[in-house]
């Protein structure tokens, strides 16, 4: 099924929610951008909050729509994947001390971090995201990778790995499972109200699920807000 708790981004930038679409010069790159009032526009693409997140946005263009990746470094690759509810972000003090000695690749999920958003329908399911994933990573050519899997990028990472063994030199597992469904327990009840019309409202509407997600499950209170305060200027409605 589609992948618990991913937000699903308004797919026709509703200017009620204050999102634009608008089409690069290239006529490939759909680039997001939030407007505010009638003057001020924040630009994904190019943002480098405050300076913590300071690479060079690359595109490639999948199913429909863009997805963001930084590629930093060179040598042998490493494939840094996030999760549920962040983005690449997530890996910004990993990505300078890799990209010293390997070629450090960091996508962002569709919809999420810099990534553009889908069409119609929201083809959000698990199997869309690791054909997406896919893509990118045999566009790339990347070969003897190690992926770093992370929450959601598990399920995802590990369906490609599956698909291209040969391709696949390490495994690092984060907090991840390698099936679909929950692993060994019911399914928790917080992911049961996410997925309900109640809760898609909740997410969509009122942007509920990125803060309590990430503050409750830092480690590091400083690390989870940095990363929220991201989530939230990329998606200040949670569409």
């Amino acid at each position: 099924g589609r992948c618990a708790g991913i937000p699903r981004a308004n797919p026709k930038c509703d200017p009620a929610s204050g999102w634009r679409r608008r089409q690069d010069p290239d006529g490939l790159t759909c680039v997001l951008s939030f407007e505010l009032g009638q003057t001020a526009m924040l630009e994904i693409r190019d943002e480098t909050f405050g300076g913590t997140f300071p690479f060079a946005p690359r595109y490639h263009g999948v199913n429909g729509f863009a997805m963001h990746f930084v590629d930093e470094g060179a040598g042998e690759p490493i494939v840094l994947v996030h999760g549920d509810p962040t983005w690449g972000y997530l890996w910004r003090n990993f990505i300078p001390p890799l990209a010293r000695r390997r070629r450090c690749v960091v996508p962002d999920h569709m919809g999420m971090g810099k990534s553009d958003v889908p069409e119609d329908p929201y083809p959000y399911r698990l199997h869309h995201h690791v054909a997406n994933l896919e893509s990118l990573l045999l566009h790339l050519d990347l070969r003897g990778m190690t992926l770093v899997l992370h929450d959601w990028g598990g399920p995802v990472g590990l369906g490609v790995a599956t698909r291209h063994p040969e391709r696949i030199k390490r495994l690092v597992l984060m907090n991840t499972w390698a099936f679909a469904p929950w692993p060994g327990s019911p399914f928790p009840r917080l992911l049961e109200l996410i997925r309900s019309d109640r809760g898609e409202r909740f997410v969509l509407e009122k942007n509920g699920y990125v803060e309590p997600a990430l503050l409750g499950t830092t480690h590091h209170p400083c690390a989870g807000r940095a990363t929220s305060r991201s989530a939230r200027r990329i998606r200040p409605t949670g569409r």
